[in-house]
């Protein structure tokens, strides 16, 4: 019951048995087909008309707005006078008082208690449309 194992010698081109270092040096000598010059900033420069200068634009500036913690915003306004009541979940109403004869303002606690990014140009929206509170307002 003995099998005959046949062994066939497999003959491999002779790149694959090139030292490693030749065949990289091989690899590195590619044709290139693209000009050395090209950029996308040169072709945008090109397409502008020679002659036609006009001055540059000052930059804008925009005012950085840092984020404010919850517990600061909450505590500005019991400053003010008002009563925070939590509903439920992060919902929170602000009661303002008596002596101020304007509606209450309810809001969402924002995640990780910071109100940044979009959401401060949110809440100072809905401050100036409940209030009519604004940059220059003093309290």
């Amino acid at each position: 019951m003995e099998q005959e194992v046949k062994t066939e010698l497999l003959t491999l081109p002779v790149s694959i048995l090139q030292p490693t270092e030749k065949r990289l040096e091989q690899r590195r000598q590619k044709e290139k087909t693209r000009p050395s010059h090209s950029s996308t900033y040169e072709i945008a420069s090109r397409a502008e008309t020679p002659g036609a200068e006009e001055p540059a634009p000052s930059p804008q500036t925009f005012k950085s707005r840092g984020s404010v913690s919850w517990a600061a915003f909450e505590a500005a306004l019991v400053d003010l006078g008002f009563s925070v009541l939590p509903k439920f979940g992060s919902i929170y109403t602000f009661l303002p008082p008596d002596t101020m004869a304007v509606k209450s303002f309810t809001v969402h606690r924002p995640h990780k208690s910071r109100i940044e990014g979009y959401m401060i140009l949110v809440f100072a929206r809905r401050l100036k449309r409940v209030y009519g509170w604004g940059e220059q307002t003093v309290a």
